[in-house]
């Protein structure tokens, strides 16, 4: 969404969405070939509005086979390196 922001979408998500609900918390792992970093923030759930009808559209754009049933809205707070080496777990943001 933006440099503060993340947009998940809520296709197929049970067990995920169940605990995000019960403690909006969360900790992400992105990694690319050999780079690797740890996202921390808080998420919330949104099922109308701009926001989701803007994903909901843009999932929608990529087939019927996505139904788009919410956005998780993940708030970023804090950005950790994960890649091996002296510089993992240093804090970025």
């Amino acid at each position: 969404m933006n440099d503060e922001t993340i947009v998940i979408i809520d296709n197929y998500l049970n067990k995920t969405l169940k605990n995000i609900l019960l403690n909006p918390n969360v900790s992400i792992l992105i990694r690319k070939d050999k780079i690797a970093y740890q996202i921390k923030g808080k998420c919330k759930y949104v099922n109308k509005g701009k926001d989701y009808e803007e994903a909901r559209n843009w999932m929608k754009s990529k087939g019927e086979k996505y139904p788009a049933k919410g956005t998780l809205i993940m708030s970023i707070d804090e950005i950790f390196n994960s890649t091996i080496g002296p510089d993992a777990g240093e804090m970025i943001k």
